[in-house]
């Protein structure tokens, strides 16, 4: 089965046309409708640091611009996952604000200060790092870009995966601007705008805000409280200035706050211990299998409590013209500040398991310095760079039986160089290396509780003194090397062929949620050799197919995992757990077909264990990878209909993933997994008023389809959860631009 999958992705890369652009739709402003015979459009992207045209960019890159992501109602960074191959994203228990993004392979399935995600997010070419509060809302945005594969060169930090690299929208010498406002069920409502202000011919101000609630998705038989309820704001403001020609400041700043009801969880399945356990609370009145259903929309929680992150940034950009070249400059501070109170994790009228409050407090800093241009009469386009950045903060998690306390710094620098040498006409060679060195600091302060009163039992560490159990650990230095080597290879303009291996690092760090001195025990870097063939093809002017295969190979993968404790027994710990190796192809295409446009994607991973470290006690080369679901795919339609003075559009697409782990037990124990599913969302604008005034109806999730989007393994507590996905929604939406 396995050499079969070989040989259909040798045959798709060699017989196919491939790898696409998929997206077409719109954020904010709204572009005009394109005429019949104006083909597809030609999409710009800084997937290299620098712009190029997306069908000249050696990279996998799939580039949604603002029409195509408000056609496709992609409002926020977990939404991307809808329309990009090979993408997962989700968020962390009991914080819908946190995005966990995996593409073609593992993820990062923790949140802590003291571990990096693998995939990179970037706002305007600022690092964000971490999950929390990630989740970025889409509004007033230029592009979105998924580049998939390791990025570690360009864009540095932890990118072992890809990197999602998101792109705003930029003051203009117009006086324009566009608002509007959206109404649906679960109470929802949401109004936006964005104004732009010219000042005079040098300068120009621009600013983008928004209010966004609904009402929860379920409610306690408990409490009466709504679950996964939201109330959101958000507010950019950005300076541009051009003081004198060939020179550009940009400065922007940010503001998102969120506020959720309580986390919707559902019991999966129930143990013996567990059903033992629920007997015991409750007197032998229940047990804990009347509790099991993974889609409630009514569940037994006591969680009443809410949860808010905050999340502010701002930056300042130049840009600088010398001679043929351009300098860059890059400065950002960014803080996070999230609080949540008392989450019953175990969805019961019992106290089995729950988390009695979280708090994080995280602050960030980064400098970065470019200088980019051609020479050799073109010849040679190269881009040299150098990168530092500083991180520092408090993340405490107070759960059932422990309190994870950690005072953490991260400080990472780097430079790097990149270049793309043109050996004729047609053939470029493509090389880049960067030099990264981390340090990570953690004062460690976690305590072991009392179940039932939350009450200080003792200190973790055995050095550690009451009651602040603080221990100065040693601290922790890494340098890798990512580097990328490749050939590109232009038939015609229009089709092109490439080849590459990257190598990409994740940067080790501190397990926090330790409960014994092994525990504690740090990591080490991650590793990843990538290897990629691809073509870009342009047929015409009305279809486009881009098609990748890619092999990557992980060594010292980083699990949250279950391990022997030489003092005995297991504990949970993050560490180096093994090897693995994941392959497959990437399909993207879109087709414009007169007033049709159709667009689609197909992405596949073959994801397994290749070794695995002594002292895993729940993992075999047999075990699933989590959270890497076996194919995703998708497909949409746009039909305008031009009715003379008005436009009607209509917007239908499909998504479908395939069978995802969240957990990975050995047997006889159960796995949590969500089989395939589709799910379909529709919308239908009217535009009038020379395209300016706009009134939308849409339906996202359109079969109300039932699914889990993660799972939590607590075998231990006798149980295992899931969390829901969304439920249908459905609304009506108005906007004007002028």
């Amino acid at each position: 089965m396995r050499s079969n999958l070989r040989i259909a992705g040798a045959a798709a890369l060699l017989c196919s046309v491939s790898t696409a652009s998929l997206a077409q739709t719109a954020a904010e402003p709204a572009a005009p409708a394109a005429s019949d015979d104006q083909g597809l459009e030609d999409i710009v992207v800084t997937a290299t640091r620098r712009e190029e045209s997306l069908q000249s960019v050696p990279i996998a890159v799939t580039a949604l611009t603002a029409e195509a992501l408000q056609s496709r109602q992609i409002v926020d960074v977990k939404a991307i996952e809808r329309s990009a191959p090979n993408v997962q994203i989700s968020a962390a228990a009991a914080d819908n604000s946190s995005a966990k993004i995996s593409i073609r392979g593992p993820i990062a399935t923790d949140t802590l200060i003291t571990i990096d995600p693998s995939v990179g997010i970037y706002l305007d070419g600022v690092y964000i790092a971490r999950s929390p509060g990630a989740n970025l809302e889409f509004l007033d945005l230029e592009r979105v870009e998924v580049l998939r594969g390791p990025q570690g060169t360009l864009f540095g930090r932890n990118t072992i995966g890809g990197a999602l690299n998101i792109v705003t929208r930029k003051p203009s010498d117009r006086l324009e601007g566009f608002g509007g406002f959206d109404v649906g069920n679960y109470s929802a409502f949401k109004a936006y705008g964005a104004l732009n202000v010219p000042i005079g011919d040098k300068a120009a101000f621009r600013l983008s805000a928004s209010h966004n609630e609904h009402g929860g998705y379920a409610r306690s038989t408990v409490t009466g409280a709504e679950i996964q309820s939201l109330n959101s704001e958000f507010v950019r403001a950005q300076l541009r200035l051009r003081p004198t020609d060939g020179i550009e400041v940009l400065l922007a700043g940010d503001y998102n706050k969120s506020t959720e009801g309580p986390q919707w969880v559902t019991i999966v399945h129930a143990y013996a211990n567990g059903n033992a356990t629920v007997q015991r609370l409750s007197n032998g009145t229940a047990t804990l299998d009347q509790f099991v259903d993974p889609f409630a929309r009514r569940i037994a929680t006591t969680s009443n409590s809410t949860i808010t992150t905050r999340t502010r940034g701002v930056s300042g950009t130049v840009s600088a013209d010398v001679g043929a070249l351009t300098l860059k400059s890059i400065s950002s501070y960014r803080d996070l500040h999230q609080v949540g109170g008392p989450v019953d994790l175990d969805s019961t009228p019992f106290v089995i398991q729950f988390s009695r409050a979280k708090f994080m407090d995280v602050n960030q800093f980064s400098q970065e310095v470019q200088l980019f241009g051609k020479v050799l009469d073109d010849k040679l386009d190269f881009i040299v760079g150098a990168y530092y950045f500083r991180e520092h903060g408090t993340d405490l998690l107070n759960s059932t039986s422990s309190l994870s306390d950690g005072e953490a710094t991260n400080k990472s620098q780097a430079i790097y160089a990149q270049a793309t040498y043109s050996v004729t006409d047609r053939l470029a060679l493509v090389g880049g290396i960067r030099q990264a060195w981390d340090q990570k600091e953690l004062i460690y302060r976690n305590k072991v509780l009392a179940v039932a009163t939350g009450a200080v039992l003792r200190c973790t560490l055995p050095t550690a003194v009451l009651p602040t159990c603080a221990v100065d650990l040693p601290k922790r230095k890494f340098s890798f090397v990512p580097f990328q080597i490749g050939a590109n290879y232009t038939f015609r303009p229009g089709l092109m062929a490439y080849a590459k291996w990257a190598r990409g690092f994740r940067a080790g760090g501190f397990n926090l949620r330790g409960i014994t001195p092994f525990a504690v025990t740090g990591f080490n870097p991650e590793q990843l050799d990538s290897y990629e063939v691809g073509l870009k093809a342009d047929i015409g002017r009305w279809l486009r197919i881009n098609t990748t295969g890619y092999y990557s190979d992980y060594s010292g993968l980083v699990l949250s995992r279950v391990t022997a404790d030489p003092a005995g027994g297991t504990v949970s710990t993050a560490s180096n757990s093994g090897d693995a190796r994941v392959y497959g192809i990437e399909v993207e295409a879109t087709a414009r077909l007169g007033a049709l446009t159709l667009a689609g994607s197909l992405g596949t991973a073959d994801a397994k264990y290749t070794r695995i470290l002594p002292g895993v006690t729940t993992v075999t080369l047999q075990s699933p990878i989590v959270l890497v679901p076996k194919y995703t795919a998708n497909l949409s339609a746009d039909y305008d209909i031009d009715l003379g003075d008005s436009e009607l559009m209509l917007h239908t697409d499909v998504t479908r993933r395939g069978t995802v782990y969240f957990s990975n037990p050995l047997p006889p124990a159960v796995q949590i997994v969500q089989r395939p599913y589709n799910l379909v969302n529709a919308v239908a604008t009217w535009k009038l008023a020379d395209r300016k005034l706009q009134f939308s109806a849409w339906v996202r999730n359109l079969f109300d389809k039932r699914f889990l989007t993660r799972g939590t393994d607590s075998t231990a507590a006798g149980l295992l959860v899931g969390n829901p996905g969304d439920p249908r929604t459905y609304g009506l939406s108005a906007r004007f631009d002028f």
